[in-house]
């Protein structure tokens, strides 16, 4: 269950990916490790989450996935849903507690990376749980 491959993905990873729900399911049960992380230090709910897939995203919250981890970047969940536009994502990581005005490695918000792609919803969506809007990347842009 904890093979991994030349990118440090596993089974578990790859399944995620391909947005195959039974086959998650089945190694979650067998005890596929949800905060296994690949060599850019993405988990499987990273990869659930970058092809919008919510039936895994919640079966990997349920066996206790780690929503606060980063990728090498520091880039987190939150960034990447906000920069996909996935607004449902964005509210259920806004009400887990997530950090908003997190920043990563370079500077950049959630809200920032929402802006930059014309997420309007998801921006309405940050703004309305207090984000700030101020917070400047380290290129001085808000």
């Amino acid at each position: 269950l904890e093979w991994q491959d030349e990118n440090g993905m596993t089974a578990l990873h790859h399944a995620a990916y391909g947005s195959h729900v039974d086959t998650v399911r089945f190694l979650l049960l067998e005890g596929a490790n949800p905060n296994q992380l690949d060599k850019t230090g993405r988990s499987p709910l990273y990869c659930a989450c970058e092809v919008d897939n919510d039936s895994i995203t919640t079966l990997l919250s349920e066996k206790g996935a780690s929503a606060i981890r980063t990728n090498e970047e520091g880039y987190t969940l939150l960034h990447l849903a906000a920069q996909a536009g996935q607004n449902a994502m964005v509210i259920l990581l806004l009400y887990q507690g997530f950090a908003a005005d997190r920043r990563d490695g370079e500077g950049r918000t959630p809200l920032s990376y929402a802006a930059m792609r014309g997420n309007v919803d998801t921006v309405a969506d940050l703004l309305a749980h207090s984000v700030n809007p101020d917070i400047r990347d380290l290129e001085g842009k808000t």
